[in-house]
């Protein structure tokens, strides 16, 4: 799991991640030893599927690299909802559904059309990705 992390250790050391997700109470209901080289939004659905605690957890937040727009769809469809603290907003890549609406303040931020197009066509496939984290998050059956 050990890979080189040059921001913060150069590029003579390894190191390991530590994910975290801790609850509104301050306690830890998860927490995976991950690499420091890919994003940490790979890891943001591991912690609120495999919850075993008697949490019912509805919302997460997560800082710039746990979000993509994969992972708000995701949560969105597996009922989760999701609410990153995203650094650097007004240089990040931000849908509108509607082109002519007005989303007041956020208006200028909407940069880009989603394409209502691609989320019909590929519907049925996230539906079925939906269900496979869902299957394997359910515990074994007697």
């Amino acid at each position: 799991m050990a890979s080189y992390y040059p921001r913060y250790y150069g590029y003579y050391k390894k190191a390991i991640g530590i994910y975290t997700h801790i609850s509104n109470q301050y306690s830890v209901f998860s927490t995976k030893i991950i690499s420091c080289s890919p994003r940490e939004a790979l890891y943001v659905l591991d912690g609120l599927l495999e919850n075993n605690t008697i949490l019912q957890i509805r919302e997460h937040t997560t800082d710039t690299h746990g979000y993509t727009e994969i992972i708000f769809a995701l949560c969105h469809l597996l009922g989760f909802y999701f609410m990153p603290r995203i650094r650097n907003l007004k240089d990040q890549q931000l849908y509108r559904v509607d082109r002519y609406a007005d989303y007041g303040v956020f208006t200028s931020l909407l940069t880009k059309i989603a394409d209502l197009n691609v989320v019909k066509e590929q519907w049925e496939e996230m539906i079925r990705v939906v269900l496979s984290l869902l299957s394997s998050a359910l515990p074994p059956r007697m």
